[in-house]
């Protein structure tokens, strides 16, 4: 018993390390140390050159969701559940209602990440050019980045 409680407590520090936890004096219950969260590490920024770079690298339909996230800073769960239904692209607008969380399609956390975004013509463009490469799989259902494991018309949870 003693053992496992050493690799534990090995492994809480090696994790922590990584991830910049500080770890506490708090005990668990059995006298070990547990993880505490520290401070938030500043994200990294690209600027224009790295983030041009970045997308030479990428293929569709990554590259395309790379560019929409960057010019509507739509969070990657939303961006994920996007439906084609969501998308007017005669007004200009991507409406906002549902997210990605764990893997399933389900209502944002609050009424505030419930909104409608103003696109303009290069994201215009963009989501036209996307539609066309997915012509054969497109329905007003359909998610705008389905994986070859996802319903394209997903349900959403509540």
């Amino acid at each position: 018993m003693a053992n496992r409680e050493k690799r534990l407590d090995c492994t809480l520090k090696r994790v922590g390390r990584s991830s910049g936890l500080q770890l506490s004096e708090l005990e668990s219950g059995s006298g070990r140390k547990v993880p505490v969260q520290g401070l938030r590490k500043e994200p990294k920024i690209l600027n224009s050159e790295a983030l041009q770079k970045l997308l030479k690298q990428l293929r569709e339909p990554y590259r395309s969701m790379l560019i929409l996230a960057a010019l509507t800073g739509l969070r990657v769960g939303e961006l994920l559940a996007l439906r084609w239904r969501m998308v007017d692209l005669t007004v200009g607008t991507i409406r906002i209602s549902e997210s990605v969380f764990h893997g399933q399609v389900q209502l944002p956390k609050s009424e505030r990440s419930i909104r409608t975004i103003p696109i303009g013509p290069q994201t215009r463009v963009l989501l036209e050019e996307h539609r066309a490469r997915f012509a054969t799989n497109w329905s007003e259902e359909g998610l705008l980045f389905p994986n070859h494991w996802a319903d394209h018309t997903a349900k959403v949870i509540s």
